[in-house]
């Protein structure tokens, strides 16, 4: 599962760069999400948890992907004020999760997920914002022919399972009363969703990139 899923990442990202030419220059911000995604989960195999390393990729990679991503979903959107929402947001968002991260999750562990759990369903109403504006404003490209129409699907399945996967399997595994592999059952839900994620990126910046070409 993992060999896969770091697979599924570098592919994506090799599909991304190869393919730059065709694809719009606001998706190339895909790049430093999918090189920051491989080097903070390949932390915990090459340097383990603990290495100073590890914890600084930790640290940072949700505000980065929050900001990331939202600012890709942006690009998308005409409607100023919706604009002006996520705007405001990302620093907002990432000042909480820093907060999150070197300051409440140190007093209770049961807020680990906590900025996760912030981050998914703000992803899912921007993204909602993208979907509702392809509905209200007509295009004569296909929808599967856009790569963000089939990268907004997996962002949003991906995001609003997170809020289940990680709510939770947080709660699981901090409630004494249940056994701690269902906290594992529920967690490995979001190891699915991550291979789902990236495999429709992947497609994204490949297959569809091809079929525009052809």
């Amino acid at each position: 599962m993992k060999i896969l899923y770091y697979l599924l990442i570098a592919a994506s990202l090799l599909a991304l760069l190869i393919n730059r030419k065709r694809l719009e220059r606001r998706l190339f911000l895909f790049a430093p999400l999918l090189f920051m995604a491989f080097m903070s989960d390949g932390m915990t195999e090459w340097v383990g948890e603990k290495h100073w390393l590890y914890l600084f990729f930790f640290a940072i990679y949700t505000p980065v992907e929050y900001a990331i991503l939202s600012l890709i979903i942006r690009s998308y959107l005409t409607g100023k004020r919706q604009k002006k929402y996520i705007l405001f947001s990302i620093p907002l968002f990432v000042i909480a999760a820093l907060i999150i991260h070197i300051w409440i999750k140190q007093l209770d562990p049961f807020y680990e997920y906590l900025d996760i759990l912030l981050e998914a369903p703000l992803l899912c109403t921007w993204t909602l914002f993208y979907f509702f504006q392809m509905a209200t404003v007509p295009s004569r490209e296909s929808l599967w022919h856009n790569p963000m129409f089939l990268i907004s699907i997996a962002n949003l399945v991906f995001y609003s399972a997170s809020i289940f996967s990680y709510g939770f399997g947080s709660y699981l595994k901090h409630e004494s009363y249940y056994p701690e592999h269902y906290s594992k059952i529920v967690f490995s839900i979001a190891q699915y969703l991550n291979i789902m994620l990236y495999l429709f990126y992947l497609i994204a910046f490949s297959i569809i990139c091809r079929m525009k070409k052809l």
